[in-house]
């Protein structure tokens, strides 16, 4: 420090009230001989006096200012003006009752200024019980998930002799359940329950049980958790629904574990996880047996939460689990398993599940209705189990039972749910049905996709087709581009849609072929509107950001609507090669327009792209037959020139594998 001009002269400034010799010998470093009177003047001086301060009311316990250094130069302000503690005091002139105390921290936390809210606290606890307050402190620190600040407010709050609450473990405990970091929350939750139990002068009851359950739970520590559950046969501490509701998700969680990576779609799963699956069923329903013990004792209220946690864990096993969820619903909420016949009118509806009950006397405050309501989310656990047990005929019935009878407002999942169901049930005119009821700010290409495949399966009825326009008209409807996977998807329909004539074609062939050429050609007259309309939006102009992903959705956008241009093109040949007797003039004279403007697209986007021609139609030669390919590539080149209109090339890429990349299937 001593070798620098700078930083000597500013020692010397720090200590010009003391007695200093006059001349310093600093001939060693060249340096002037330093005058004490030189004064600073008021706009250089950048460092804190030491002069001798008086003490008034306002800062006796009030830090001083000091310098704080951080390099050459570098120096923050000292602290003008009055301190934290001097506005703390300031405030609680005005503030004597512990309520207007506790309002007054709340706005100061809501304003992140935590020092403010923390010296008010502290200030006030010297005279006043202000519990309430340090509440919202902990609560504060909790919400910024800070568990170590939060307990060392919980510690400084016992010895600032302020007792802590109830509700203070309740903030505690529920700020654990919301911790990005769940090991430390369990250990500090369990360590401090325990504490509870033991020494406490609080004793937890059925909420603190809940939330330390709900810490365990995230973590998946179930050791801990049926730990901390043997504590509960005090009545103070007794289970309700939201305990076994608790239990039975931190079950499945445990449970249900991802597929592996070599099997995305989860069909061949270990056996140590499905061993695990139904270990997680047998104590689920030993659980469930003490559930329903004790609702039909009356200590117990069950509602629909607690019916669909042990209904997912069952969705976890095998068939005959998933089967027992229809009973599930037949037990908790007197809605009878649906049959072919359909459900009862009067069955399964309040007043019949409250037949006889008139003569009973219940205590006060005891619920009108004594069983659990359905719901969205009972409705959804439902048709989830139908489609997974293939039962899809029961769908509708229990649909309407919960939307007409229990008024029961449909909301996306349950839509989602109910389209699923009639895409493994092959029913396409429910699910065309199920899409127009739909209101149109839930409606989602997700949601078309499911309809169509649902024609698609059901390509043995001849409504099928008819279906799947309705689809599309209806997707015409909703605000947004259409969906070019569904529009894709439409075609493959009317591809589909000739199995449906196979009878006639015994009888008829001709007369029936030209009935699928005329659902061909009305697809293929359906999809030129919608596809001018992707084709507008993704194929014109190119994309003026940078952003990687933004432009490999663009191009996957890309490749999609020429996959769609292919396929029409493949039906336009179709038309024009094998049933253009079934055309009139004016019709093939319109095929032949749009497949000429649909050919000169595609050779545009695959010119640009600068692929090799076999990459387009997959035309590999090999060594064993290059020249027989190539006298059949030059025959094929003279007769219809050298243009590469590719419309041949596209009839045959279903079967060339090197066409993967813009053939779909």
């Amino acid at each position: 420090m001593f070798t620098c001009t700078a930083c000597l002269r500013r020692v010397f400034y720090t200590l010009s009230g003391h007695s200093l010799p006059k001349h310093i010998n600093t001939s060693r470093y060249n340096l002037p001989p330093y005058r004490i009177t030189a004064k600073p003047t008021r706009s250089s001086r950048r460092y804190a006096t030491v002069a001798p301060h008086t003490p008034s009311a306002d800062t006796t316990t009030g830090s001083i200012a000091t310098l704080t250094s951080t390099g050459h130069g570098e120096h923050r302000a000292p602290a003008l003006g009055r301190s934290t503690q001097w506005a703390a005091r300031k405030e609680l002139e005005y503030l004597n009752d512990p309520l207007h105390i506790a309002n007054r921290v709340r706005i100061a936390l809501n304003k992140d200024n935590f020092e403010l809210a923390a010296g008010i606290t502290r200030q006030a606890s010297k005279d006043n019980n202000v519990t309430v307050s340090w509440n919202h402190l902990i609560d504060y620190q909790l919400q910024k998930g800070r568990i170590h600040a939060g307990f060392k407010l919980y510690n400084e709050m016992k010895k600032r002799a302020q007792q802590p609450n109830a509700q203070t473990f309740t903030i505690i405990f529920r700020g654990c359940s919301r911790s990005e970091h769940p090991k430390l929350a369990v250990a500090e939750a369990v360590k401090l329950y325990q504490n509870m139990l033991s020494v406490g002068r609080i004793k937890p009851n059925t909420i603190h049980l809940n939330a330390v359950l709900q810490v365990c739970a995230k973590v998946g520590d179930l050791d801990s958790m049926f730990n901390i559950l043997n504590s509960s046969d005090d009545p103070l501490r007794s289970p309700n629904n939201l305990t076994y509701t608790t239990i039975l998700n931190a079950l499945r969680m445990k449970a249900d574990k991802d597929p592996a990576d070599n099997d995305p779609a989860g069909r061949l799963e270990d056996k140590e996880v499905r061993q695990e699956k139904q270990n997680a069923i047998k104590r689920a329903k030993a659980i469930w047996e003490e559930v329903i013990s004790r609702w039909r004792t009356g200590s117990l209220i069950i509602d629909e939460e607690l019916v669909c946690a042990m209904g997912r864990v069952l969705l976890m096993g095998q068939y005959e689990d998933i089967d027992s969820i229809e009973g599930l619903i037949e037990q908790t909420m007197f809605i009878p398993r649906a049959n072919n016949k359909g459900l009862p009118r009067k069955e399964g509806s309040e007043n019949a599940s409250l037949t006889g009950s008139k003569s009973v006397i219940k205590a006060p405050g005891a619920p009108a209705i004594s069983h659990a309501l359905p719901g969205n989310n009972s409705l959804s656990m439902i048709l989830e189990a139908l489609e997974k047990t293939r039962r899809t005929t029961k769908a509708i019935k229990y649909w309407n039972m919960f939307t007409l009878h229990y008024n029961v407002v449909p909301d996306a999942d349950n839509w989602t749910r109910a389209l699923r169901v009639f895409q493994c049930g092959k029913n396409s005119g429910r699910a065309a049905t199920t899409l127009q009821n739909m209101p149109n700010d839930m409606v989602t290409h997700k949601h078309i996709r499911f309809a169509m495949k649902a024609c698609l399966r059901d390509n043995l009825n001849k409504s099928a087709f008819n279906n799947a326009t309705a689809i599309l008209n209806t997707m015409g409807k909703t605000p947004g581009i259409p969906d070019v996977l569904s529009l894709r998807t439409y075609l493959q329909v009317a591809h589909a849609s000739k199995r449906s004539f196979d009878d006639e074609v015994k009888r008829d062939y001709r007369g029936a072929m030209d009935k699928w050429a005329k659902n061909l050609a009305m697809a293929v007259e359906h999809l030129f509107g919608p596809y001018q309309t992707v084709a507008k939006k993704y194929l014109t102009g190119a994309p003026t950001t940078k952003d990687p992903k933004i432009l490999e959705r663009a191009q996957t956008a890309k490749i999609e609507v020429i996959a769609l241009a292919r396929k029409m093109c493949a039906a336009y040949d179709i038309l024009l090669n094998e049933h253009s007797a079934s055309l009139t003039a004016a019709e093939a004279v319109k095929i032949r327009w749009r497949h000429a403007g649909l050919t000169r697209l595609i050779t545009e986007y695959f010119e640009n792209e600068k692929l090799p021609l076999s990459d387009q139609v997959g035309q590999q030669e090999t060594a064993e037959d290059g020249k027989s390919r190539r006298r059949h590539d030059t025959k094929w080149s003279n007769s219809r020139g050298s243009d590469h209109t590719y419309d041949e090339g596209f009839k045959e890429k279903s079967s060339n594998p090197d066409s993967r990349r813009y053939s779909f299937s």
